[in-house]
């Protein structure tokens, strides 16, 4: 079942996600995805890469990804979102 497209926040801190890998599209709407204080290590920020790829192109949605086991800072997850036109947080 795919996310709303109105969906503006989705909020999954403290979820223990190791990585995105077989994660939904997120909605065109979105302005805020919250992945802070997951498990993604930089192994699942690699395994991530192809549901980055998968994203379509913003300009106004921010990830945070604060508090997770790496940072995803100067990865090549990170250059994928960025391209899109992601804010990122570590």
């Amino acid at each position: 079942i795919p996310l709303p497209n109105s969906l503006k926040t989705l909020t999954l801190d403290f979820c223990q996600f190791t990585s995105l890998s077989g994660f939904l599209t997120l909605p065109t709407a979105l302005t805020t995805l919250d992945l802070t204080y997951n498990k993604i290590t930089t192994a699942g920020y690699t395994a991530s890469e192809a549901w980055a790829t998968a994203q379509s192109t913003t300009t106004n949605c921010t990830i945070r990804l604060t508090g997770n086991t790496n940072s995803a800072s100067g990865t090549t997850f990170a250059s994928i979102l960025t391209s899109k036109g992601y804010t990122l947080t570590y």
